[in-house]
């Protein structure tokens, strides 16, 4: 264990500068001169001089992001998954409505096929012209 008296014997930090000793130690630069040297700065033209400057970037496997979604889909056509999706939700809507009209039939009746419906009306019609 280290003793007091040797603790108080160990170099110690430099203290911290207070706010006025750092405003004297740095010149003041006004806020003119500051813009003055941004303003001597042309960001327009070394930015344009350094488009210039760069070379394009060549991709790896001779394979870019363009030519792989060219491969799959071609311009003009709506892709497949689209199709397929257009295509459920058709098929969706087409069961929301027969289960539509299934719901509004009275309990203890049935919708009957066509073929069977025009037979019976025709059976009916006939029995009309019998009894009339």
């Amino acid at each position: 264990m280290i003793s007091r008296q040797e603790l108080m014997e160990q170099p110690r930090k430099p203290a911290v500068p207070t706010v006025e000793q750092i405003m004297h130690e740095k010149p003041q630069v006004s806020r003119e001169e500051v813009q003055a040297q941004q303003q001597a700065k042309d960001f327009v033209r070394r930015n344009a001089r350094e488009a210039t400057q760069v070379k394009p970037r060549v991709s790896s496997a001779g394979s870019s992001s363009s030519s792989r979604q060219q491969a799959s889909h071609q311009a003009g056509e709506v892709p497949a998954y689209l199709v397929q999706r257009k295509r459920e939700m058709a098929e969706q809507e087409e069961e929301r409505k027969r289960q539509e009209e299934l719901a509004k039939i009275p309990a203890g009746m049935a919708i009957l096929p066509e073929d069977q419906r025009l037979e019976t009306v025709q059976g009916l019609r006939e029995k009309y012209v019998e009894i009339h």
